[in-house]
C-alpha cells in the first residue's frame, strides 16, 4: 500500500501518470463541456432568429394566397353574364379577408416604407371589389366593414396621417345616405339610423386628420340625429347584423356616448385634459357599461393625459 508521502510513479515518458494523466482528462472534459455548452448556445440563438423570418414568410404566403382567391373571384364575377348569388358571396369574402391582412401589413410597414403607396393602391383595389357601384347597397356594407376594423387603429392613434386620408376617403358617407336624416334632426324628427356607423368613423377620422371643425359639425350633426331618435323611442334597438359583435351600436345611447368621448377625445388632444374627463363622466351618466368602441376611447383619453402627467 503506497503512504500518502511516496510520489506517484512515472509514466511510459517520465511523466506523472496518475496526476499530470487526470489533469489532461480533466482539461479534455472541460473543453468538451465548454464546447457542448457554445454548440448548444448556438442552436437556441438559431431557434430563437428563427421564428420571425418563418412567420414573415408565412405571412407573405398567406397574402400572396388572399391575393389570388381575389382575383379568381374578381375574375369569375366579370366573366359571368348574369348576376351570381355563390360568386358574388365568394369576391365578398375573399376581398374581405384580403382588405383586413393588407391593412395589418400596411399598418406594420415603417412610415417611410417605399410600399406604403403601393399597400393603399391595393386596399383601394380590393376595396372596389367588394364595394362595388357606389349607388348600391353594398357600397354602404363594404364601408361599414372598412370602418369596423378601421376603428380601433383610428382610436389609439395608430394610423399615419396618409393612412388615415386614404380611409377617411373610403369609408366618408354619401350624402345620398345622410341628407334626409340631417334634415329631419333640423327639425327634431326621428330618422332611419342609416350610415351612423360611418359617420362615427368618419368624424374620429376627420380628427386624426386635424380636421377640427369639420369632425365636430360631424360629431353634432350625428348627435342631433341620434337623439331624436332617442327621445321618440328611448328603448330602441339597433341591428348591424351579427358580424359586428353582440356590443357594438346597439342602441342609441351607445351613439350618444361615442359622441361625448368624440368631443371628449378632441378636448384631450388639444390639452384639456379637465374638459375631457368631463366628457367622459357625461358618457359615463348616460350609462356606465360602455360599447368597445366608446372603451377605446376612454383608453385613449386617459392615455393623452396620463402622457401629459409624465411630461
Amino acid at each position: 500500500m503506497r503512504s500518502s508521502k511516496e510520489k506517484p510513479k512515472a509514466g511510459k515518458h517520465g511523466g506523472q501518470t496518475d496526476y499530470l494523466g487526470g489533469r489532461h482528462a480533466a482539461h479534455r472534459g472541460g473543453f468538451r463541456a465548454m464546447l457542448l455548452c457554445r454548440i448548444m448556445l448556438a442552436c437556441v440563438l438559431c431557434l430563437l432568429a428563427s421564428p420571425p423570418a418563418i412567420r414573415a414568410d408565412e405571412s407573405s404566403e398567406e397574402l400572396n394566397r388572399l391575393r389570388d382567391d381575389f382575383q379568381t373571384a374578381r375574375n369569375t364575377v366579370a366573366s359571368n353574364r348574369e348576376w351570381d348569388y355563390e360568386a358574388s358571396k365568394e369576391l365578398t369574402r375573399s376581398s374581405r379577408a384580403l382588405i383586413t391582412m393588407l391593412l395589418d401589413h400596411w399598418v406594420a410597414l415603417p412610415a417611410d416604407s417605399k410600399d406604403a403607396p403601393a399597400v393603399g393602391k391595393e386596399i383601394q383595389v380590393a376595396f372596389g371589389g367588394l364595394a362595388g357601384s357606389s349607388s348600391t347597397e353594398g357600397n354602404v356594407d363594404a364601408q361599414s366593414f372598412l370602418a369596423r376594423i378601421a376603428w380601433p387603429l383610428l382610436a389609439d392613434a395608430t394610423l399615419t396621417k396618409q393612412q388615415t386620408t386614404l380611409l377617411a376617403e373610403l369609408i366618408k358617407p354619401r350624402l345620398s345616405s345622410r341628407w334626409l336624416g340631417d334634415v329631419l334632426a333640423q327639425l327634431d324628427k326621428p330618422s332611419e339610423p342609416f350610415a351612423w356607423d360611418l359617420q362615427v368613423t368618419y368624424a374620429l377620422a376627420l380628427m386624426r386628420m386635424g380636421e377640427d371643425k369639420r369632425a365636430l359639425k360631424e360629431v353634432a350633426n350625428l348627435q342631433r340625429k341620434v337623439f331624436a331618435n332617442f327621445k321618440a323611442s328611448p328603448a330602441g334597438k339597433l341591428d348591424y347584423g351579427p358580424e359586428a359583435g353582440e356590443a357594438r351600436y346597439r342602441d342609441y345611447v351607445d351613439y350618444l356616448q361615442a359622441c361625448e368621448l368624440l368631443n371628449g377625445l378632441r378636448a384631450a388632444i388639444a390639452g384639456d385634459h379637465e374638459g375631457a374627463a368631463g366628457r367622459v363622466q357625461q358618457a359615463r351618466q348616460l350609462r356606465d357599461s360602455l360599447s368597445p368602441e366608446a372603451g377605446q376611447l376612454v383608453a385613449e383619453i386617459e392615455r393623452l393625459a396620463a402622457a401629459q402627467t409624465e411630461e
